[in-house]
Parts: C-alpha cells; structure tokens; sequence
C-alpha cells in the first residue's frame, strides 16, 4: 500500500479463534487501511457486504474460511490484488472444499500462503500447496510424483539389498536437494530470532515423575486386558488409539476412571493420588512465590476441570480456555489475564484450542501438561508465551511419567522433530502400499507401551529417555529437592527462594508425597 501504490482490495482468510487478533493487528500496524470483517448472521454479513464492500470503497476483507464457501456468490464478485490464507497448511487437501472453492472460482492476482506448521513426510500435501499458489505450473499431481517419486521406487526394488539401501540413502538426499531447489523461489522463511535479535530465550526442560500406587494398579489391570483383547484390534489404528488413549489417562490421573455418577471429595488424595498433580504440588508454590506467571497445556478437557477444583483447594486463582470457549469469551479472558497486576497465577488451557492466536506473554512459565504426538502442536503452544512483548526469559517444563507410553510419546516427537527439514517418503505416495506397513508398527508399538512399568530405581534406556530441545540437562529423579530446584531456577534469586521453601516445608511436614502403599488403593480402582 505505501511503496507499490496498490491499495487493494486484499482478501484475508483466518481461522476464526484468530480473528480478534487479526483486527488488532490491522489496527496498530497499518491503522490507515479500511479494514471491513466480515462475520456475523446471514442478515448481518448481508449488511456489510451492501454498505462496504459492494461499492469497492475497502482495502481490506478479513473473514474466516467458512464465509469463503458459504458467501462465494457475493464474494467472488469482486477482483482481489492479493489473497492471503493464515494457517496456510489448511489448504494440504486439494480436494477440500475450501482449497477448490478459493483456488478456482475466486479471482485473485497474487496469493500467499501463511503457516507456521513445516511440512513432514508427505508429497501430495506439499503439491496441494504449490498447486493453490501457483496452479498453471503445478497443474498435475502425477508429474509431481514423476519428478520426485518415481526414482524411489525404481530403487527400492534393487534386488541386492545393500546397495539398493545406499542408493536409496544417496538418491534420497539429491531428492530432498532437488525439492528444496525448486521451493526455494516461493518460500519465504522467517524465525522470530530473525526479526526480532532481542527477544529472551526459551529453555525446555522435561521434568519426570512416578505413579503412584492406584496409577500403577491401573496401568497394570489396563494391560492385562488389554492383552487379552488386543489380537484383532492391533492391525487398526482405532483399536491403538483407544488402547493409548487409556493408558494416557491412568498417567494423568486416576479419578478419570471413576465409575459414571460416583463423584470425589477434594482433599489431599487428588494430588497424592497422580504422579503429575504431586510434582504440580511442589512446583507451583514455589513458581508463584518467584513471582513467575503460568500457562499450563493439556490435550483433555476432564483434566481441565481437575486442575481447576486443585486450584481452588489451594487457593490460586486460574482462568480456563478450551474448545467450548466462544470467540467473545477467549478475548476476554486473555484481557483479563494479561492486565497489569491481573489476580490470576495460572492459566488453563486445552493444547488444541489454546495453540493458536492468543497472545499471552505476560506469562513466562508454560507447563506441558502431557505431551501431544505431533511436536509442533506443543510449540505453537509454548509460543504464546514466548512471542513479541515478552521480557523475561521463557521456561517451558514438560511433565513426563516413567511409564512406557508416555516414553514413546515423547521419544517419537523427538523423532519428528529432528527429521530433516523436509523428509520424502518414499512408496508412500499411495496410501494402500503402505498400510501393512503401519499395521506392523502399530503392532510393535502396541507391545512396547504395553510392556511392564518401570521401577522407580530402573533407568530409562538412554535413547528413549533423550528429550526435546536443549532439555539434555534433565534428570530421570525429581525426588531430590535440589535438582528440582536447579531445573525450575531462572536465576539465583529464584534457587534461594525454592531453597528456603523445602527448609520450611521438611521442618513442618507439609508435603505428604505420593501414594506408594498398596493398601491406599481404593475399592473402585480394585
């Protein structure tokens, strides 16, 4: 607008939990912009678009992507300069009906992709893109394939196995070459260390705790059955994920398994009784003392509500955001949290729905709750915190129990995460090829996070127990005040302070620790 003269109009598509956001942002950096959003009832976007947008006299259309399908009639009617998706990997599926009504009956000059989110693994997502960008030149899925998939094939069906494996090693990496050759023209890349040299650092640490005596029995009585039955329901993904689903939640905690109707009392139990809730128990005083501000992440809503009866047991007051939050409700409360001397310590909220446009850097502590399969769910988490406009060092804890299925989470993110910038799959173009494949793993899998919880004195293996980022520094034990301590401290100030509160909490006995005695185990566990 202000160096090539073009004033529009732009189309801007957002997903509607960022909208607010959007708006703001339109405000402080280009307040001279008419901007018009698009939202509201049938009646009400009728309004809008007879008033502001039919007579052309706008800059900028910021809407979400369901208006796009549902308003096309209207909204298509207009000749748009640019046309910018946020969340740009949304467009990963050509056949969505998103992807095909924007890419083909809307008519923009120039498009532009926002995502936050690499791609991993597959070709045909990364072609979608390409493709809504720039469809005369990638017009064809199967040329795609040609170019990029086919000497794959080719090779793995060498007869010798070893070399067609060193082939396949060297021909995969002039593959990747040559993708990252011919993306280079339309990516722009840029990290916040980039653009912004003085924002403080993020330190990830992984913090381990035990079960305790009712999540062991859990865990154990789950296996076992799950033993039993789990010959057919292996070989499909569904049959895995309830069996995973489950074992995560006897990590979390055990009241997720009370019986339909039989509610809880809140007392010492329901921190005594989960692994995660007593290492929360000994942190969170002392965070609160430091005057540190927490984001606590977790992927189940229940949890949520357990959290929050915790926090009113100990008195710490606590605003929550999940799925269910309206639009209206997430900007207030991320007022709420972020006004000067805010009341509230901690901040709740679901991985999914809390991960993306909030701004919440008036907190400098994030606590991964329990970790998400895909790692970049668990950053674009902890970047609410660690964004423009924070001024403290940011620590990220990510809780993990010895247990072999929390293990394997947060050894197959550290996979993720370290995989080459773009990695090609190969065979994998075509989905039937590779089913027997996952089955297997699905299989294998199965067997290593059913196998037997470890003993408190038992050492993790080496590679499992590697954790993410710069969290080498981690210990296998929190049990021991003073590692605890060092990992929480940012400063010296703050080890002091933690120091004297395990002083004063050994001299009165106020921490109870966990559950160990077989005989605390309720009746309805047994």
């Amino acid at each position: 607008m202000e160096v090539k003269d073009n004033k529009g109009p732009f189309l801007v598509v957002v997903p509607l939990s960022t909208l607010s956001n959007w708006v703001n942002e339109f405000t402080k950096w280009v307040p001279s912009a008419n901007v018009v959003c698009y939202k509201g009832n049938p009646a009400q976007r009728k309004e809008i678009y007879r008033d502001q947008v039919a007579s052309g006299n706008l800059n900028v259309l910021l809407t979400t992507y369901e208006y796009i399908i549902r308003d096309k009639s209207s909204l298509r009617k207009l000749s748009w300069q640019y046309c910018i998706v946020d969340e740009g990997h949304r467009m990963k599926n050509a056949q969505s009906k998103f992807a095909v009504t924007l890419g083909t009956q809307y008519n923009t000059r120039y498009r532009v992709l926002l995502t936050g989110t690499p791609l991993q693994n597959s070709l045909p997502e990364l072609w979608a893109l390409l493709n809504f960008l720039l469809p005369t030149i990638f017009n064809s899925v199967e040329t795609f394939d040609q170019w990029f998939n086919r000497p794959f094939s080719s090779f793995n069906s060498g007869t010798d196995s070893a070399n067609g494996e060193m082939l396949s090693s060297e021909e995969r990496m002039l593959i990747i070459h040559r993708l990252h050759e011919l993306l280079r023209p339309f990516m722009l890349r840029r990290v916040k260390s980039e653009v912004l040299d003085q924002l403080p650092e993020k330190v990830e640490k992984v913090l381990r705790c035990e079960l305790s005596s009712w999540q062991r029995f859990l865990y154990k009585q789950l296996s076992r059955s799950l033993v039993d039955s789990s010959g057919a329901s292996v070989g499909n993904a569904r049959g895995l994920n309830n069996v995973v689903m489950q074992l995560r939640k006897v990590c979390n905690h055990p009241y997720l398994f009370l019986p339909p109707g039989m509610g809880y009392v809140i007392n010492e139990a329901i921190v005594r009784s989960s692994g995660k809730f007593e290492l929360l128990d000994r942190i969170l005083p002392k965070l609160k003392k430091a005057g540190h501000r927490v984001l606590l992440f977790t992927q189940m809503v229940q949890i949520i509500s357990l959290l929050e009866d915790y926090f009113n047991f100990r008195g710490y007051m606590s605003l929550r955001l999940d799925g269910s939050t309206t639009a209206d409700e997430r900007e207030k409360r991320m007022y709420e949290f972020n006004t000067p001397d805010s009341p509230y310590f901690v901040f709740l909220l679901s991985t999914r729905a809390g991960g993306l446009g909030l701004n919440l850097a008036t907190a400098d502590t994030v606590i991964i709750f329990d970790s998400d399969w895909n790692p970049m769910m668990d950053m674009q988490a902890q970047d609410r915190a660690h964004r423009i406009g924070q001024r403290n060092d940011v620590r990220v804890f990510r809780l993990i129990s010895n247990s072999p299925v929390e293990e394997k989470i947060l050894s197959r993110a550290t996979e993720k995460l370290t995989m080459n910038e773009l990695v090609v799959e190969a065979g994998k173009f075509d989905s039937n090829e590779a089913d027997a494949d996952r089955s297997l793993e699905r299989q294998q899998l199965m067997k290593e996070i059913l196998s037997d919880i470890p003993d408190k004195n038992e050492r993790q293996d080496d590679s499992e127990s590697q954790s993410i980022s710069d969290a080498g520094d981690q210990t296998d034990e929190n049990e021991d005040p003073e590692t605890l301590n060092e990992m929480l401290s940012s400063n010296e100030e703050d080890y002091k302070v933690y120091h004297e509160m395990d002083l004063k909490w050994c001299a009165c006995g106020e921490k109870k620790g966990l559950y160990e005695e077989e005989s605390t185990i309720p009746d309805w566990i047994k």
